[in-house]
């Protein structure tokens, strides 16, 4: 309703502005005065800039409103004219929308003393907001005074306020007297004895007739989704079953509600034949369960009500009369007004008054359902779409509003529904969850002829925000992939230079990453970790992604607190591990050994790793520091470039938290020191690999032995060897500390003064072919036809290899065992440990884990190895002298004595120079030296 005000408003008109600000009327060549006071104040357009408006748009777009609300405060105070009084009403709204009355009361009035503001405002808005601010206040005189108030225009909202303030009786004589004004039926309560509420109204009576006219009527489908509203369901089905329209079918799909709501509905569906019951045994969601009863319709008119809302008795008449008397109209929507359950009306954010449009009422004719198909699946305003829809398709003037302005329905206002939930709030259709669906819904709109959905697509037409998503699991990924693609999350670039078999096989980046890559602890993003954030959020990685692509800033790195107390006055180590792998290996055994030493030194200890796959060994890193930070990040490769962004975000790391030095685990890393080099701080790095004799090494790196030596020596300032091997390689005495590789003895076991038959021999390792399984199977082969009294236990992971290796060998001597979470656990009941790699290693990690363990041990005699083994706890054998390791295991078999010999003499040895209390010291002493 348009406040009429003597307004001089071309006394204040700019006419360069409003065609500035509306091209429309510049292209259509009007006049600009003219224009605006035919048309554009009625369709809401502004004479001239108006400051305090201007800054409410940004306010109900803000994240953070504090520093607009201090503008529009200053405008309040500060201004002389109308922007003063306009602010005052921008604040009271804002305010009255989180139901701070005392706020709204201190702003608005002085927007009613301003005719200026009241016209440029052009509806009664204001007076409602003020209402409201003093009755939820309990002052009623106030309110009352209000009501008196000449200026405050008559009107349908105004009877509605002051029918809140009427006793029992007079309230409905109050609402038959609006209605009836409008030549429409009165209402009534249920029960005289009881007050008036929205459970206790009724429309006057209207019997059900069988006359010719009712049974010629085209039956109308209404359509309603039920979830707990046990309480609710007789209100809404008795208002409907009182239509003046008789010919309906009332179709109630129950969605899995666990109350006594289906209990309720099949005693109410006994009452009348035209309630037709559905039942989902899975709550799906009430667009699916619109979905489910328009799939059934049968009406010639199609439309849908809400479980919990009241309509007048009319409704359905009057909204198939205005689109039969329509020639052009294909659907119609009446009005409404929110309430609760005292009927006490209420409008969360007050626009031109509490009676507004009812886009839930939409009607249409069964062509548009052929044409148009179904609902959209989604939690929150696919109704608006589906009228935004039809516009599309049929245009402008093809849906018809029935007596505007005249609530013909109750609609229940309570907390707990979605409208009122904080994600889907009716705040985010101005920034946030509503307004990037009905943006995104648009858009479809505007760009696609065909606009039919599906009721069960796999697709979608286009992406919406996740959170709102009810669809099937295929739906959620297509909806993923059509987000991603044009999100800052996914980062296209980075992706395929990060993972070049993407590249090289021509796979939609986005596709492959949702379909396949996110399985394969694949990151889209050189920052973000979506395994991390998987693991902080103890959720699955799509709703990580989900949950990612909600929030308005992404994270600028994924963080976990450790269990080490942080000290300022401490020099902090970033330790940087190059693997995570789902089952941990001697490459995360080292680490975590590392580690150990660090958490009892004087330094703080922050940790980096690759990614959060497994969780036992995030756990065990975050007990052994301050900090752990996913970072995404690659092995370094001779054939690729930098990643700029990873070397950036290690900068972003180093100087946020002040890091003196960056400790790499091994040598493929080469991003963290990058970004130490070019921060001036000192790198180590731990070499852990000998590339001379270790192809596959060589080629996951894409460089020969010198090559790979070349790029440590660039890399890092100084060096550990954990080996004598691998200090002989680095070649670099000066800048490299010769520290081996630590057991944990307290772990370890003494095995028994005697060894039984058969004797176990083991060989634990990753099962890949470069660790030797092919030699040990033909030993194991040759033992057998020899009847040695021996059994060979293979300790480690199912993959493809062995799965090979048990069609080619079926041996009764030989036992697959699978992983094992502890070496020690598997070496226990080992009598002779096996090294048969066809790589030198540069330590022997699990030789050393068998000598503490009292194992004696068998091994090829090259790389590290043979600066554990000796003749004292174990014998050496030529590289792949097959024959040399069946001699030796019937050695020791012939001679069960020896067994326990050697392993007692590896006991001493690894007790002696591999403990913890023996590597530690010297470990921490070469980091101070470094420091200093």
């Amino acid at each position: 309703m348009v406040i009429e005000l003597n307004i001089k408003v071309d006394q204040y008109f700019d006419s360069n502005w409003y065609l500035k600000s509306y091209p429309d009327v510049a292209t259509a060549g009007v006049e600009p005065l003219q224009h605006y006071i035919k048309f554009g104040r009625s369709e809401g357009r502004l004479p001239f800039r108006v400051e305090a408006f201007e800054l409410e748009k940004e306010l109900w777009a803000a994240i953070n409103t504090s520093e607009l609300e201090k503008k529009l405060l200053a405008l309040f105070i500060h201004s002389n004219n109308y922007n003063s009084a306009i602010s005052g009403w921008v604040l009271a709204r804002w305010y009255g929308s989180c139901r701070k009355w005392d706020l709204v009361e201190q702003y608005l009035p002085k927007t009613l003393k301003d005719p200026l503001a009241l016209y440029l405002i052009a509806h009664q808005g204001p007076y409602l907001l003020l209402f409201d601010a003093y009755y939820w206040q309990g002052k009623l005189s106030a309110a009352q005074a209000l009501l008196n108030d000449n200026t405050w225009l008559k009107s349908n909202n105004k009877l509605l306020a002051q029918n809140i303030l009427l006793d029992n009786k007079s309230r409905v004589d109050d609402l038959t007297e609006l209605f009836a004004n409008n030549q429409l039926l009165g209402v009534s309560v249920k029960h005289p004895e009881k007050p008036l509420g929205l459970d206790n109204l009724v429309g006057l009576n209207v019997p059900l007739s069988k006359m010719l006219k009712d049974i010629l009527q085209p039956l109308v489908s209404i359509i309603i989704p039920c979830f707990n509203a046990q309480n609710f369901i007789k209100t809404a089905i008795t208002s409907l079953l009182n239509q003046t329209w008789k010919k309906l079918e009332i179709i109630i799909v129950d969605d899995a509600s666990c109350d006594d709501s289906w209990q309720v509905l099949q005693s109410i569906s006994k009452q009348d034949k035209r309630i037709k019951l559905l039942r989902h045994y899975v709550n799906l969601g009430a667009y699916r369960a619109r979905n489910y009863g328009l799939s059934l319709a049968k009406g010639k008119y199609i439309t849908v009500h809400d479980i919990d809302d009241w309509s007048h008795p009319q409704k359905i008449e009057c909204q198939v009369n205005g689109l039969r008397q329509k020639r052009n109209a294909i659907a119609s929507v009446s009005h409404w007004v929110r309430a609760d359950d005292k009927l006490r009306f209420q409008c969360w954010r007050m626009e031109d008054g509490w009676i507004y449009r009812n886009v839930s009422s939409l009607m249409f004719k069964r062509s548009v359902f052929r044409l148009l198909g179904y609902w959209d699946n989604v939690s929150v305003n696919a109704d608006t779409e589906y009228y935004h829809r039809i516009l599309a398709s049929y245009g402008v003037n093809s849906i018809v509003e029935v007596l505007p302005g005249i609530p013909l329905s109750f609609g229940r206002a309570t907390n707990e529904s979605l409208s009122q939930t904080k994600t889907s709030h009716l705040r985010t259709q101005f920034k946030g969850l509503r307004k990037d669906y009905h943006d995104a819904a648009v858009a479809w709109h505007k760009t696609h002829k065909k606009l039919y959905l599906s009721r069960l697509p796999n697709q979608r037409p286009f992406a919406v925000p996740p959170a709102m998503l009810r669809g099937n699991h295929a739906q959620r990924k297509h909806n993923l992939t059509l987000l991603l693609q044009s999100s800052e999350l996914f980062d296209r670039t980075w992706y395929l230079k990060r993972y070049p078999d993407i590249a090289k096989s021509g796979v939609e980046p986005v596709a492959h990453f949702i379909n396949n890559g996110i399985h394969e602890a694949r990151d889209c993003n050189p920052v973000i970790s979506i395994s991390g954030q998987t693991y902080l959020h103890k959720t699955n990685k799509l709703a990580v992604i989900e949950h990612l692509l909600n929030e308005s800033h992404l994270p600028e790195c994924t963080e976990l607190e450790g269990e080490i107390l942080f000290h300022d006055d401490k020099p902090t180590i970033l330790c940087v591990g190059h693997m995570v792998s789902e089952h941990t290996f001697g490459a995360e055994r080292s680490f975590l050994d590392t580690l150990k030493m660090f958490s009892q030194s004087d330094f703080n200890i922050i940790v980096v790793l690759p990614n959060a796959e497994n969780v036992d060994y995030v756990e065990n890193v975050s007990a052994l520091c301050s900090k752990v930070i996913f970072q995404p990040m690659q092995w370094w490769n001779a054939n690729r470039d930098t990643d700029e962004k990873v070397v950036d975000a290690f900068s972003q790391i180093i100087e946020q938290l002040n890091i003196a030095l960056v400790y790499a685990n091994t040598l493929v890393l080469s991003e963290p020191l990058n970004a130490a080099t070019r921060n001036n701080r000192k790198t180590v790095m731990h070499i852990r690999e000998l590339p001379l004799n270790d192809p596959d090494l060589c080629e996951a790196l894409g460089a020969d032995a010198e090559t790979v030596r070349n790029h440590c020596l660039k890399s890092s300032d100084y060096f550990i060897a954990n080996s004598l091997a691998v200090l002989n390689f680095i070649d670099l005495k000066n800048r490299a500390f010769l520290i081996p590789n630590v057991i944990d003895i307290d772990v370890t076991t003494s095995k028994l003064p005697s060894v039984k038959l058969p004797v176990i021999a083991s060989l634990l390792s990753s099962n890949l072919p470069k660790k030797g399984i092919e030699d040990l199977l033909k030993v194991a082969e040759l033992c057998e036809a020899r009847q040695f009294p021996i059994e060979f236990h293979i300790y480690g992971p199912e993959n493809e290899h062995t799965v090979n290796w048990k069609k080619q060998a079926s041996l009764q001597n030989l036992k697959w065992k699978g992983y094992c979470q502890s070496s020690f656990e598997a070496l226990k009941d080992t009598d002779i440990l096996l090294n048969l790699s066809h790589f030198q290693e540069s330590f022997g990690r699990t030789v050393i884990e068998g000598m503490a363990s009292g194992c004696a041990v068998v091994a090829y005699e090259w790389g590290a190895i043979p600066e554990l083994v000796d003749e004292k706890n174990g014998i050496l054998v030529p590289f792949k002298d097959i024959d040399g390791v069946v001699n030796a295991l019937g050695l020791l078999i012939n001679e069960p004595s020896l067994i326990v010999k050697l392993g007692a003499n590896g006991r001493s040895k690894a007790v002696e120079g591999y403990s913890y209390q023996k590597v530690k010291p010297s470990m921490l002493s070469a980091f101070q030296q470094i420091l200093k």
